[in-house]
């Protein structure tokens, strides 16, 4: 209980956790009310009528630009999030649990 009330005073910490944690609930409500539906957008033209092919640039197309496909860069990282964030809790989760097992094993044997 201490740990969690010098974890909650300290603001650097307050800063990263609130931050990875925005990303990972804005990803999932994403998710639930848009299905994760990605914007692209269409073909661009240039002044004398030459269609201009994606990727486009955060200057043409904010905030991110495009990729190669037309997708809005900044909701293909949206769309993503949960995913990464998600795969690096459960790796933390499957490498720390059998280790404290381990640990404990090996401490009173």
């Amino acid at each position: 209980m201490r740990l969690v009330k010098r974890l909650l005073k300290n603001k650097l910490f307050l800063t990263g956790f609130s931050m990875i944690a925005g990303c990972f609930l804005v990803s999932l409500f994403y998710f639930i009310f848009f299905n994760d539906q990605i914007p692209s957008t269409s073909l661009l033209f240039s002044e004398n009528r030459k269609p201009l092919p994606p990727p486009y640039n955060g200057s043409v197309y904010p905030p991110f630009g495009t990729d190669e496909f037309g997708r809005d860069i900044a909701f293909v990282m949206l769309v993503g999030a949960k995913y990464t964030i998600g795969a690096a809790l459960l790796i933390t989760m499957l490498r720390v649990v059998p280790a404290v097992f381990i640990g404990l094993f090996l401490q009173f044997f």
